[in-house]
């Protein structure tokens, strides 16, 4: 009985700490949201938002005064930070799901009815939480793509300088990121593992990779 209780301490441990990654994951899915309304009103109000910039710095920071290729690549980097721990903190809430449901299967094996997570998660799940699931899983990430994609033909719209060259290779970062996730979470990747699957060859790595996933 000792033993149980140890799981079930590491289970409550498992689940704050899923609840944590479920609060930062909502954190940066605002500020990702936030930083692609900034992008739509730098491309459609130029003039404006660089004023709104020059207004902001010369109010908190100074009287000075920064060329906005510099500020625009700025915030294009940190967008770039954000969604890289964006996709990271995805990735660790799918990962802990089966987890979390396994430690309920051994602990309903020992007296405990435990399903408010991950049993719940995978087979109760309500509507909403469904489709809420399905645009994290699909939208947010299509969504992604989308705005880096206008982004970078925004950018191949101008002369090659540094500042395009270095804008595009971020938007096509993030891009290839956003590609990454949706294989990981909808497609099965592990069958590319040569020493899971050392014998198989690419046309039957590429058959079970294509399968629906139960990610």
């Amino acid at each position: 009985m000792k033993d149980v209780g140890i799981l079930y301490d590491h289970y409550k441990d498992t689940f704050a700490q899923q609840k944590e990654f479920l609060k930062k994951r909502n954190l940066y899915t605002y500020i990702l949201l936030g930083l692609i309304i900034l992008f739509s009103f730098q491309l459609q109000e130029k003039v404006k938002s660089e004023n709104i910039i020059n207004h902001f710095l010369s109010e908190y920071i100074g009287d000075i005064k920064i060329q906005i290729t510099y500020i625009n690549t700025i915030i294009n980097i940190v967008y770039l930070l954000v969604l890289m721990s964006y996709y990271q903190v995805n990735l660790n809430i799918e990962r802990l799901y089966p987890y979390i449901h396994k430690i309920e299967d051994t602990l309903s094996e020992e007296g405990f009815k435990l399903e408010r997570e991950g049993l719940n998660y995978l087979r109760s799940y309500p509507w909403m939480l469904w489709w809420v699931h399905r645009i994290y899983q699909w939208g947010l990430p299509l969504g992604l793509i989308f705005a880096a994609f206008v982004q970078i033909w925004e950018f191949s719209r101008f002369e090659f300088g540094w500042y395009n060259t270095l804008n595009i290779i971020i938007f096509s970062v993030a891009i290839l990121l956003s590609m990454l996730y949706l294989s990981y979470i909808h497609f099965n990747e592990e069958y590319f593992d040569k020493q899971q699957y050392p014998e198989m060859k690419f046309k039957e790595r590429l058959k079970h990779y294509m399968k629906d996933s139960d990610n």
